[in-house]
């Protein structure tokens, strides 16, 4: 977690927050730590809803998806790098 955010949050806060993530994880069967970390980047970035949240069906899509968890987290990763590029072109065009 970058630092700014740890001094906004308390740091009970912070471990609330990972310790839902991993039930997020649990409820789409990411259980090896690069896919928590990926789970708490996606609630951190697009809100704690964000597995049933219909703004970004691409992410449960993905999370929910077949094959093994390393497939489903590189697919994942994969459409959030598209997501995140989009994304700032759109603001350097909107700037």
């Amino acid at each position: 977690v970058y630092p700014q955010k740890y001094a906004y949050l308390a740091e009970d806060d912070l471990r609330d927050l990972i310790a839902l993530c991993h039930g997020l994880s649990a409820h789409v069967a990411i259980m090896s730590p690069t896919g928590r970390t990926l789970v708490v980047l996606l609630a951190v970035c697009f809100g704690c809803g964000f597995i049933e949240d219909p703004l970004y069906p691409w992410i449960s899509a993905r999370l929910r998806g077949d094959g093994p968890e390393h497939r489903r987290i590189d697919k994942t990763l994969s459409v959030l790098r598209i997501y995140a590029t989009t994304a700032a072109k759109n603001l350097r065009k909107a700037s």
